[in-house]
């Protein structure tokens, strides 16, 4: 068990409610990595992220901070369950993480965007303010299913953390969350029920590298 009030950032990517099971293969194709995102109705679904946020509240700082990363799927109920177990006077913001789409097939508007709540524990939590010049972009791919640019959390825990913070992610998959801390000198802890995923994680953890893409070249 994780001890009360010791975390200070929660970062979680949960399962979308996509009633899929999310496959993708490493770049080699020598492995594939799969979860199940299935449930049997959305208050299922949202009573599994409601109660896994009750704990994310209780492990968390007063001073601490959670993000949750969703879709538009059930992005609402999201909201509804963070409002409940940590207040909406704590909703602090939303971050919109925008990516390409290439295909322009599907009828109606392209869904090119995600959703990044931004809650804190308390009204004492931790911002530090820094400025950068790049935005993250979609480098850094294990083929992990809906694995998250490691940029997009280097912003994240430098925003709510300083060295030597303790940053949580109870759904850490390919371990993104975890490779970020570790290269910005935070400790971590990570959680995933895939053992593959856990596998992929230590690898990864083991020689932490951030590769940059031509995006980020660029401006240099």
């Amino acid at each position: 068990n994780i001890n009360d009030n010791s975390i200070d950032l929660i970062y979680l990517d949960p399962p979308f409610f996509t009633q899929k099971t999310q496959k993708s293969k490493n770049k080699d194709n020598t492995k594939e990595y799969s979860f199940t995102d299935t449930w049997n109705s959305i208050e299922e679904y949202q009573l599994y992220i409601k109660l896994r946020l009750i704990e994310c509240k209780r492990v968390l700082k007063n001073t601490g901070s959670i993000f949750l990363h969703c879709d538009k799927i059930a992005s609402h109920y999201l909201r509804v369950a963070l409002d409940e177990v940590f207040g909406m006077k704590n909703f602090r913001s939303e971050i919109i993480w925008t990516y390409k789409r290439w295909s322009n097939s599907k009828k109606g508007l392209l869904n090119n965007h995600q959703n990044i709540y931004f809650y804190s524990k308390t009204k004492d939590f931790k911002f530090n303010t820094f400025y950068t010049d790049y935005s993250a972009s979609t480098n850094e791919r294990t083929g992990y299913p809906t694995q998250k640019p490691i940029l997009l959390l280097e912003q994240i825990i430098k925003i709510a953390t300083d060295k030597g913070d303790v940053v949580l992610d109870p759904f850490c998959g390919s371990g993104t969350t975890l490779v970020a801390a570790k290269l910005l000198d935070r400790n971590y802890i990570g959680i995933d029920m895939s053992k593959d995923a856990v596998e992929l994680t230590k690898e990864r953890l083991e020689n932490p590298i951030k590769t940059n893409s031509q995006l980020l070249e660029k401006g240099e």
